[in-house]
């Protein structure tokens, strides 16, 4: 009886922890122009769109376009932490350098619209997403 309440408990306690930690992961928001999500460390790109590469205090590229419902994908491949943050406060990745090396941030662009982009803690580290229709 006591090895069964224990396997009882374990169980409840394992679905318990199960289940907060698929509640809290990601961080999906609805944001002026779209959706944002920060990625950590991938070995594969979600191949959901065009992307734009941060390495040598740059994004590369800096200017791109898209269409309307386009994912861009920011993906830091340097070691100093790097943020995308639109100008006019329509997206964010998070705190200021907390792209590491290896992590990557999605944006859904759901508007048409010129969005300049920055690195907070870079001054020069500027880009402009155009999207059309």
């Amino acid at each position: 009886m006591i090895r069964r309440v224990t396997a009882v408990f374990l169980c409840l306690c394992v679905a318990a922890s199960g289940g907060l930690a698929v509640a809290g992961c990601g961080s999906d928001s609805k944001s002026k122009s779209g959706k944002s999500k920060k990625k950590k460390k991938s070995s594969k790109s979600s191949g959901a769109g065009p992307g734009v590469v941060m390495q040598n205090i740059q994004f590369n590229p800096s200017n791109l376009s898209v269409k309307v419902g386009n994912t861009v994908t920011w993906a830091n491949n340097e070691s100093v932490g790097h943020d995308v943050t639109a100008d006019d406060g329509s997206f964010k990745s998070g705190a200021p350098g907390a792209l590491k090396q290896g992590d990557s941030f999605e944006h859904a662009f759901e508007k048409t619209g010129s969005f300049a982009y920055n690195c907070t803690i870079h001054p020069n580290m500027t880009g402009t997403i155009e999207v059309t229709q």
